[in-house]
């Protein structure tokens, strides 16, 4: 039987893949081989930062509709 951690873990990155819509988890440099850095003129890094703000402030505004 697998652990708890591992399962967890293995959902987390399913999750995670669904919800970018790549297989982005583990695969990041083919990922950037295959599709040039975005025309925003950002790194990468600031892009995921960018991400993380916007699923804060969907989860905050979810909240407060409630």
């Amino acid at each position: 039987m697998q652990s708890l951690p591992d399962i967890h873990a293995r959902a987390t990155q399913a999750a995670l893949r669904r919800h970018r819509g790549c297989d982005w988890v583990g695969r990041r440099d083919r990922h950037l081989a295959e599709n040039p850095p975005r025309k925003t003129g950002k790194t990468w890094e600031a892009d995921d930062q960018d991400h993380v703000r916007t699923r804060q402030v969907m989860k905050q505004s979810i909240k407060l509709g409630q």
